[in-house]
């Protein structure tokens, strides 16, 4: 059985996109978070019933890209 190395290239490439993605999210959500702190003085429990909220929307707006 041959190998498809451009399959497998691609499928590399793809999920090192998504790991870029996803740390790209993780810090902007982050710094946001950091400056609500900082400006709002917000309480922490704030900023933990946020981050599931942006983490279901995000899952909600594009189901097919998340495959359980």
């Amino acid at each position: 059985m041959k190998i498809d190395k451009r399959r497998i290239k691609n499928a590399n490439e793809s999920i090192i996109l998504s790991i870029q993605t996803l740390v790209i999210l993780v810090v902007l959500i982050g710094f946001l978070l950091g400056f609500m702190y900082l400006i709002f003085k917000v309480s922490y429990w704030f900023i933990l019933l946020i981050i599931p909220l942006i983490w279901f929307t995000g899952y909600f707006a594009n189901p097919e890209r998340h495959t359980i």
